[in-house]
This record gives structure tokens, C-alpha cells and sequence, in this order.
């Protein structure tokens, strides 16, 4: 009997011991393992992107291993295409030397004009065919290469920028265009897609603004995560760009504003002004169409869009903090990057990544629970539950939202990451000493025709400074060394 009392004994103490350590996991802890019960995951999550809690007390060593996951990446990358070269050398080219592999390369390189943008001196230069293009992209993209260099002294190097969207390969006449280097602002597919990131053309230095905006009370936005956007799903329309066999993200976005109609309170997610579903009868749209009614919120989207539609208004960026969770959607054009999250990670809210393939550069940095929140159509409105309900969480991710924002996507991060990604492509292709030799520019790069322009900023010193153009005299350009 006496031996029974001293095992009950011995239970309590053990039951009593382990809602001692219960009572002392910390609110944060539990918060995180509320979210790993969930099983929820994020597609470009790097396996070493993760960051225990007690590491994450030390700003300064998240920093520095963000930075190393972001250099990691891209030197991977700038390594396929020295891989591609080398095999292609090994197995097709075997009667010439490296240099002359090289050479070979650069000037399939600097064949694709349409693609090229070219930095002789520290200048800009880039050929008519993509000044002329007319996108607002491209325009941007050289608006931002070309502010760089009034801030910064570049190194000589020319390279190939993939303009779309999705990050495709540019076109180029070699017989094997996998070996030819070329930088994109985004993969579509992940990190196994070829290509060299370099940021998207749509960050602006706001940055004080951002902060202004974090530095509300808190304690006052409205406890939902906030999306406005277009869902314009026209497929029945007789010349319409878009088909369902590549309307994925466009079917994230009516996913994810479904989920209004199920959990208003948590989710506010619709669309800018109307929302559109036409579908024509082919098979991939038929079987979409199918697949989708089966949930009953979806059902309801399609019979009546106006449950998710609000009447037109565009929101301004500092509209963004009146709530506590800001949700980044693939975009509509190829389900690649949206630009709509480069202004989320500063406005002080959670940020919610619905859970997608495509990457940026920035993105080995990015970790589930620590930098955002991921989420789908099944596990949605109870993630974002269990953040509203856990203070200590909903601060820790804020905190590192804000961190990413201030030390990864400010003016200065983005200048120093594009200068640091040219100099790895440089010297890991082994261009560095023939770019460093202006021969190169003088005899190699062509200028004929008036087509080459120089592209500047006519008065750097006013606050908004216009580009500008002028086309470059191609006597002086043959000029080696010369003074510009």
C-alpha cells in the first residue's frame, strides 16, 4: 500500500513537472508550434532559410545569414551557365581553347541587341530595339540601371535581360542557347529554372514613408488580411491572350477570394472593381471548371461575382496599414512575381504569402513563421487564427517583415545587390579581363546606324529627374580609352 501512495506520489510530481514546463513555453513558442501543427510549407522555402527562435533574438546574425542564402543562390545560378559552357566546350567544341569559347559566347551575347544593355566606362548604353520596345518594364528596368550608375562606379560588362514576367529565356541563334547567360527579375518555376535574378523594376525609395506608415497603432487596423487586385478570367473572349492551360495564377487569385464569402471577419480579399469568369469549352477550362465547383465557396463566386467585387477604388500604399495582415497573390499576367508585394514588407502588417512556386532575388532570405506567414485554400483563415490570436507572434513576424524591407529591398540594398550580381556574373564567366580590356567595346560591341543610344538622366540634381537618350557618335565609340 505504502509502495502504491509513493507511485501516486510519483505521478503527480511528473504531471505537476510537465505543467510547470508547459506554463513556461513562451507565447512566441507556442504561437510557432500552433503553426508547425498546421503543416503548412512555402514552395521556395530553402531548407537552410529556417532560424531557430534563439537565433532570431540577434538581428545582426539573421542578417548576415540572409545575405549569405541570397549570395548562395546566385552564385548557383551564375554557376549553371559556367557548367552549360564548359559541356558544350567538352562535348561540341573540342577543337577550340576556353578563351576562344569565351569569346564565341560574348558574341552570341551581344548578338541579341533587343535584349542587351551594355556598361562601357560607367555609362549605360543600350541598342534602339529595346529602348524602342514601349514597355513600361524595360523602361523602368534601364531607368534603374541607369540611376545606379549616377550613384555608383560600374564596371565594364554587357549582359542579356530577360524582360518577362516569368522570367523566360531570351532568344539567341546559338545552337545551344542553354549555355548563354542572361538575368530575369523572376522565376515562374523556382530556383531550377535558369537564369540570374536581379530585382524587379517597381521598387521605389519610399522607404520613409513605409516607416511612417509601421508606426501606427497597431492595436487599431482591422484584424483581416487585406488584397485588392484584378481577376479578369475572359477566356471565351475570341482574341484573348490568356487560355486556362496557363491561367494558374490567375486561379490562385479566385481561389484565395473565395475564401471571403467563408471567413469575412479574417479574410478581405476581392476584387478592385468587377470580377470576370468567362470560360470557353475547351478541355483544360472545362476540367478547371469542374474541379472548382466542388467547393462551395467557389461555387459561389461563379454565380455571383459581386460578393467578392467592390466598387472600383484604387488603394493607396499607406492604405495598406489600416489592416494587420497584407496578402501577396501570384501575379495575373503569367502567375510569375506581383509587384504588389515589394511595398508589403514595410507597411507594418503580417505578410501573408499565398503559397507559389515563383522566387525573386531577395527570396532565399524568406522563411515560413519568421519573415511571413504561407498559406493555401485549405489552411488559409486558421493560420491567419492562429497568428490574430498570439500577440507574441503577430510582433515577431512584423518584426522581420520590417527587417526584410529595411535591409534587403531599401534603394541602397537593391544598388549594392545588383552591382555585387554583376560582378559575380563577370567573374565567374571569366569576362572580367576582357571587359576590363576596352578593346572589347571598341572592336567586338557593333556601333552602326545610329542605333546605339547612351541612356542618362538629363539634371540628377532635381528630385525627379528625367531619363533621357542621345544616340552615340560610333567614330568616338571605336575609340579605345577614350573620354566621354
Amino acid at each position: 500500500m505504502v509502495m502504491f501512495n509513493d507511485f501516486l506520489r510519483l505521478v503527480v510530481s511528473l504531471s505537476l513537472s510537465h505543467h510547470v514546463l508547459s506554463k513556461n513555453e513562451s507565447t512566441l513558442e507556442r504561437g510557432v508550434r500552433d503553426l508547425k501543427a498546421l503543416g503548412n510549407s512555402w514552395l521556395p522555402e530553402v531548407p537552410t532559410a529556417a532560424i531557430n527562435i534563439l537565433e532570431q533574438d540577434d538581428d545582426h546574425f539573421v542578417l548576415a545569414r540572409w545575405k549569405t542564402l541570397i549570395d548562395a543562390e546566385l552564385q548557383r545560378s551564375v554557376k549553371y551557365f559556367f557548367d552549360q559552357r564548359e559541356t558544350y566546350l567538352h562535348e561540341v567544341q573540342e577543337n577550340i581553347s576556353k578563351e576562344e569559347s569565351i569569346m564565341s559566347q560574348l558574341n552570341e551575347i551581344i548578338s541579341v541587341k533587343k535584349s542587351l544593355l551594355i556598361i562601357r566606362d560607367g555609362r549605360l548604353y543600350v541598342y534602339k530595339k529595346l529602348w524602342r520596345a514601349g514597355k513600361v518594364k524595360v523602361k523602368k528596368i534601364i531607368k534603374l540601371i541607369a540611376d545606379i550608375a549616377t550613384k555608383y562606379r560600374l564596371l565594364n560588362v554587357v549582359f542579356l535581360l530577360s524582360t518577362t514576367s516569368a522570367g523566360d529565356s531570351v532568344d539567341s541563334t546559338s545552337n545551344d542557347s542553354s549555355q548563354i547567360p542572361y538575368f530575369v527579375i523572376a522565376k515562374k518555376y523556382g530556383y531550377n529554372q535558369a537564369g540570374i535574378l536581379m530585382p524587379n523594376p517597381f521598387f521605389v525609395d519610399e522607404g520613409s514613408l513605409f516607416k511612417k506608415w509601421a508606426q501606427d497603432r497597431f492595436g487599431m487596423r482591422k484584424p483581416q488580411a487585406f488584397w485588392r487586385g484584378v481577376v479578369r478570367w475572359d477566356m471565351d473572349e475570341e482574341h484573348s491572350r490568356r487560355n486556362c492551360e496557363n491561367a494558374d495564377g490567375l486561379l490562385a487569385r479566385l481561389r484565395a477570394i473565395s475564401l471571403s464569402i467563408k471567413a469575412p471577419h479574417l479574410w478581405d480579399v476581392k476584387c478592385s472593381k468587377d470580377c470576370v469568369f468567362k470560360f470557353n469549352t475547351s478541355k483544360a477550362c472545362t476540367r478547371i471548371h469542374a474541379s472548382e465547383f466542388r467547393h462551395k465557396d467557389m461555387r459561389k463566386v461563379f454565380e455571383n461575382a459581386s460578393l467578392v467585387s467592390e466598387k472600383e477604388h484604387h488603394y493607396e500604399k499607406a492604405e495598406y496599414a489600416s489592416w494587420m495582415f497584407n496578402l501577396n497573390l501570384p501575379g495575373s499576367t503569367d502567375g510569375s512575381y506581383s509587384r504588389n508585394l515589394n511595398h508589403l514588407w514595410l507597411t507594418g502588417a503580417v505578410v501573408v504569402q499565398w503559397d507559389w512556386h515563383s522566387v525573386e532575388f531577395y527570396y532565399p532570405a524568406l522563411a515560413h513563421g519568421t519573415t511571413h506567414i504561407s498559406v493555401n485554400h485549405s489552411n488559409a483563415i486558421a493560420t491567419v487564427d492562429i497568428v490574430r490570436r498570439n500577440e507574441a507572434l503577430m510582433s515577431h513576424l512584423r518584426h522581420f517583415a520590417g527587417l526584410v524591407g529595411e535591409n534587403l529591398l531599401c534603394p541602397r540594398c537593391i544598388a549594392e545587390y545588383i552591382i555585387r550580381a554583376l560582378d559575380v556574373y563577370r567573374r565567374e564567366m571569366r569576362y572580367d579581363r576582357i571587359f576590363d580590356n576596352d578593346t572589347f567595346f571598341a572592336s567586338s560591341v557593333p556601333c552602326e546606324n545610329d542605333e546605339l543610344y547612351n541612356i542618362y538622366f538629363g539634371n540628377n540634381t532635381q528630385p525627379r529627374a528625367q531619363i533621357e537618350y542621345r544616340t552615340v557618335d560610333c567614330s568616338e565609340w571605336r575609340k579605345i580609352h577614350s573620354v566621354w
